[in-house]
């Protein structure tokens, strides 16, 4: 009884690995090669190094042009006032700033820096 036991409980273990090793797939020498490639972290780094450096390049392309800002701020006012005759005056009043900012930076073949940058700000009150 002790060894039918035995023999059973052994068999329920053994019966995955068996069904598993028949499904043991042979691999081809492109398989591996390619296998080897897309798993290999030393060309993942190389790939993207390489990315990473042509970003690198559009910054320093980008970096070319001038850049360009514009800022405008409004505000209305309403507030009734009481004159020394009982009387109801209102006022309203309106403020608005606008600004805009260029600024441009050129590298020069010694590697010194001619910067230029004009600033316009106009206020309406």
């Amino acid at each position: 009884m002790k060894i039918t036991k035995f023999f059973m409980i052994g068999a329920l273990f053994l019966t995955p690995a068996i069904a598993f090793a028949g499904e043991v797939k042979q691999w081809t020498l492109k398989e591996c090669i390619d296998y080897a490639i897309k798993n290999n972290i030393k060309i993942q780094t190389g790939i993207l190094s390489v990315a990473s450096t042509k970003e690198d390049v559009k910054e320093a392309s980008a970096s070319l042009f001038p850049s360009l800002s514009f800022s405008t701020t409004h505000q209305a006012g309403y507030q009734p006032f009481l004159s020394g005759d009982k009387s109801q005056t209102d006022k309203g009043s309106y403020a608005g700033d606008y600004g805009l900012n260029a600024t441009w930076t050129a590298q020069v073949q010694d590697r010194s820096a001619i910067g230029c940058q004009v600033q316009t700000l106009i206020i309406y009150t």
